[in-house]
């Protein structure tokens, strides 16, 4: 008979929404043990779920002792390690694991890899012996964040060496967005030649990060990628902020999260998802904008910055324009779901309605000082389906800020229309995404 196993996880950012409820609720209802440590209280836990104090595995500011700002993620990855050192047989699953069926596995090392093709490890599922060789090394490398990786790129490594021994050390939370997460683990699990203890990709990665938006879509599709050997898989995190962005914080109709959702009883309603920090740090992007500069007009690329397009008006009064487009880059036949919440946001702002305008047809396109493609095409969607905005929506003069996926090709594609400027990262999912100020190249040179 199979070994029952526990699982755990951490929860660091306040009220669950629907979408962790329902993670945690499939381990409750396959009859899994699940433990959700925290650091405060998180008052809408799903009946079942056992409770934990995160201070019983590390203090939440251990890692920040010396001030040191430590992003969730960055943490998230430390407490991995940590947990399983002290907690004996627990598997270590990521906040947006949903449990196809109980993982029942009989050994300690519960690992496998992302993708058919690849050989990278992935670190939503995890599971080490307490005493394993591989578990002392990887909490050894972790126990100094200022050690230099051995697992970057000859330059990175290079630079830190000579920073450390300049007395300037470069610290975790300086490096490349998850450092500590499937780099690490995949350099440590081949130093320690664990190749045969590895589960192959559909166990716990039938649908991969880059296929991640099947969920949002018919179920059918999902469930053609799942096999006897699939248990449990992550729902992925970046399809969290999608849903916050584009579907109103809910499961989009008819898609294999709504599906879910009413298998486990979870009211959605209940527990909208909505995007955190992401007021503040939007409108922040102005002051990254070219000293001096004023946007007369802005454009908005799928309705994913309104909090950049409230501060520009309310800083420069500037005309807002909506272009209703989909992840193809193809104009909407009728109204998106996202362009009522928009107007209505902007009206309660105070933006009069003279100064907005909604775009539905490739001809109404005209030049613009400033084009948002925030979580747009180059993260979530092809950047080859911006090249028809690329020619129609810029001036010499003009600027656009957009997310860049690293392996999504975008900057080799913007190349040759101009030059991009990394003022800002972020990991998701272990993979950084770059956010970026485009300057188009004048058409004189």
């Amino acid at each position: 008979m199979a070994r029952r196993r526990e699982v755990a996880t951490l929860w660091t950012g306040g009220r669950l929404s629907w979408f962790e409820q329902l993670c945690l609720k499939s381990f409750v209802d396959k009859g899994q043990k699940v433990t959700l440590f925290s650091y405060a209280d998180v008052p809408n836990v799903p009946e079942g779920v056992i409770r934990r104090d995160g201070r019983e595995i590390v203090e939440a500011d251990a890692l920040a002792a010396d001030g040191t700002v430590v992003n969730d993620a960055l943490f998230a990855d430390w407490f991995r390690i940590r947990m399983l050192r002290n907690c004996s047989g627990t598997i270590w699953v990521d906040p947006d694991v949903y449990c196809h069926r109980p993982m029942g596995y009989d050994g300690d090392y519960v690992l496998g890899y992302e993708t058919s093709e690849g050989d990278r490890v992935g670190v939503s599922v995890l599971g080490l012996p307490v005493h394993s060789p591989i578990l002392a090394d990887l909490a050894g490398f972790m126990s100094d964040p200022f050690a230099v990786p051995p697992y970057l790129k000859k330059s990175l490594i290079e630079a830190y060496e000579a920073a450390k021994i300049a007395g300037n050390p470069v610290h975790a939370s300086r490096q490349p967005a998850g450092v500590w997460g499937a780099p690490m683990i995949t350099h440590f699990a081949d130093r320690h030649r664990l190749k045969g203890k590895m589960q192959p990709a559909d166990a716990f990665y039938p649908v991969n990060l880059p296929e991640r938006r099947l969920f949002l879509q018919d179920p059918g599709k999902v469930e053609a990628m799942l096999t006897g050997r699939t248990t449990a898989l992550p729902l992925w995190a970046a399809n969290r902020r999608e849903i916050a962005l584009r579907h109103g914080g809910l499961p989009p109709k008819g898609s294999y999260l709504e599906m879910l959702a009413a298998r486990h009883g979870i009211p959605a309603e209940k527990a909208i998802i909505e995007e955190r920090g992401g007021t503040a740090e939007d409108a922040d992007l102005l002051d990254l904008l070219p000293e001096g500069s004023r946007i007369g007009t802005l454009a908005d690329l799928g309705g994913t910055a309104q909090p950049l397009a409230l501060a520009a008006h309310a800083r420069d009064g500037c005309r807002i324009v909506l272009v209703d487009i989909d992840g193809r880059g193809a104009f909407a036949k009728t109204e998106s779901a996202w362009v009522p919440r928009y107007l209505t946001a902007l009206s309660a702002a105070g933006v009069p309605a003279h100064r907005v305008s909604v775009v539905r047809d490739a001809a109404e396109l005209v030049p613009f000082d400033l084009v948002c493609n925030l979580s747009g095409f180059g993260d979530i969607h092809k950047v080859q389906r911006l090249g028809p905005f690329l020619s129609a929506c810029f001036h010499p003069g003009s600027l656009m800020l957009m997310d860049i996926r690293k392996g999504s090709g975008s900057f080799p594609f913007l190349k040759p229309f101009g030059t991009c400027e990394t003022v800002s990262s972020r990991d998701d999912g272990g993979v950084p995404v770059s956010r970026v100020l485009f300057r188009p190249t004048p058409p004189d040179r």
